[in-house]
């Protein structure tokens, strides 16, 4: 159960940050934002360290683009530009900073929902078939690929090859 939960509300506040961020009306924000969310929270912890980077960014990329934003649209479309960019950097101090702290809550929640995962037989059956079934294959140092050892890795008549 506390699984489902920390997995819904992990979930409901993903939802939020991409909204919040799309406020920001900010293509590279949102872009490096998805690519943070597609990291998985392994635990609790890693989703803590995963949610404190994302508000630290969300904080920084707010407090500079309030500046960058309108030199930016002046240097683009003059006076026009400057007002278009002043209103994205405004929007954006608000809108990335509540980002960064729905990815916190998000990826906090998904580290407990992990932790609760692993606590159940479900889970437990689902890391037992993330584990690896072969060893992986070797490439040598010009890059080509050596063939599939018959021993596993580690031993010692694969150590002397």
């Amino acid at each position: 159960a506390g699984a489902t939960v920390f997995g819904a509300a992990s979930g409901l506040t993903r939802l939020v940050g991409e909204a919040t961020g799309g406020l920001a009306m900010d293509n590279d924000f949102a872009q490096r934002r998805r690519k943070a969310q597609q990291m998985r929270a392994e635990d609790a912890g890693h989703g803590l360290a995963l949610g404190v980077k994302a508000l630290g960014q969300g904080f920084c990329e707010g407090a500079t683009g309030v500046l960058a934003k309108p030199l930016q649209g002046a240097m683009d479309d003059g006076a026009r530009g400057f007002v278009k960019g002043l209103g994205r950097g405004l929007l954006g101090v608000a809108a990335k900073p509540l980002s960064g702290v729905a990815s916190l809550v998000s990826k906090t929640a998904e580290g407990i929902a992990s932790d609760a995962n692993d606590l159940t037989a479900r889970g437990r059956r689902a890391a037992a078939l993330r584990t690896r079934v072969r060893q992986p294959r070797l490439i040598g140092p010009d890059g080509v690929l050596l063939p599939y050892p018959k021993m596993p890795i580690g031993s010692p008549t694969t150590d002397e090859q």
